[in-house]
């Protein structure tokens, strides 16, 4: 007796092995990614119940408008397409058509065994990316000096008038603008959750 598996690891295990050995079953694995092509269940068995279960699934729907399938359909529906799918006919069909019995082994075309190609566009040309501008002269053609370059004080000085605090903010009697910090994304803990204060103490008066 001729086994036949596909190569998922999970489906074989040595007491499986040894059990078919001890009864005289020889067990075939099929190379990876090939089922779809080799194995008889899915070539003509699993494709023709699909196709008749979603031919009961929309008679059903019609004869019932309005309504949703549950489990309590489910059986009879699979029932209906897995008689009309699981077949002596189709199951020998399988056989037959993936060429294991009877042996054909030139069931397959040729290019049914090429590479698969990731696209039929050739592949673009990239161009080395130049830094010189052709407008202006290239930052090599400048001489080098060993003085530092002068500081901008174009933002520094558009506001002079403008005291700043520890943070670079404005002074609140300058300007009626909120504290924003100079750094970016820099909130303050106390704009999350201000600190609590005490209420005021009211002692009873006591009398002497």
């Amino acid at each position: 007796m001729l086994l036949i598996l596909d190569n998922l690891k999970a489906h074989i295990s040595l007491k499986a092995v040894e059990i078919a050995k001890s009864n005289g079953i020889v067990l075939l694995t099929l190379p990876p990614h090939t089922s779809h092509r080799m194995q008889p269940l899915d070539v003509t068995v699993y494709g023709p119940f699909k196709t008749q279960y979603s031919r009961a699934l929309d008679g059903w729907m019609r004869s019932n408008p309005g309504k949703t399938v549950s489990i309590y359909q489910i059986a009879g529906l699979v029932n209906e397409a897995f008689m009309s799918a699981v077949t002596p006919r189709n199951i020998t069909s399988g056989f037959r058509s993936t060429g294991i019995f009877p042996y054909n082994r030139d069931t397959f075309p040729d290019k049914a065994f090429a590479p698969s190609m990731m696209s039929d566009r050739p592949n673009p040309e990239l161009q080395p990316a130049t830094a010189n501008d052709p407008d202006g002269p290239s930052p090599a053609d400048d001489p080098p000096t060993d003085e530092p370059p002068a500081a901008d004080n174009s933002l520094t000085d558009a506001n002079p008038s403008t005291a700043h605090g520890p943070h670079g903010c404005a002074s609140p009697a300058d300007s009626d603008v909120p504290c924003v910090p100079s750094q970016p994304g820099y909130v303050s803990p106390r704009e999350i959750l201000p600190l609590p204060k005490c209420p005021p103490e009211h002692k009873p008066n006591e009398s002497v």
